[in-house]
């Protein structure tokens, strides 16, 4: 992609402005490698850091809008049942999965450990 080669390249002004234009900053090339890793292989010491900020940035955003979205479902069951609708029993083990996978996502972010690394984790 367009930020891969400018990521390997080291131009990190190319690498912001495709991000800010909407390039995707969590994407793996077929090799598995992170526009960060692209930079780094090249030795763009200061592309790397603003490639890892970056991903950190949008990991943040797509982390708060999974919790917003759970909380909305969560407030929706909880409407629902206040008001005598029975919430389906695979609708609550859906809310218990995602409420549990969601703790483990904080759990690892607070520690800023990829999820990639995680075996079978996944980013994004």
């Amino acid at each position: 992609s367009a930020l891969d080669i400018a990521a390997s390249m080291g131009n990190t002004k190319a690498c912001l402005a495709l991000i800010r234009n909407g390039a995707d900053v969590v994407h793996r090339d077929s090799e598995g490698l992170n526009i960060a890793d692209h930079a780094a292989l090249n030795g763009h010491k200061d592309t790397v850091i603003a490639l890892w900020e970056a991903i950190e940035a949008y990991t943040d955003l797509a982390l708060e809008d999974e919790i917003l979205e759970y909380g909305r479902k969560v407030s929706d069951a909880r409407m629902r049942t206040s008001v005598g609708i029975d919430v389906e029993a695979h609708e609550q083990q859906q809310l218990d999965y995602t409420g549990r996978a969601l703790a483990d996502k904080l759990l690892l972010h607070q520690h800023k450990i990829p999820l990639s690394v995680i075996p079978g984790g996944q980013e994004g």
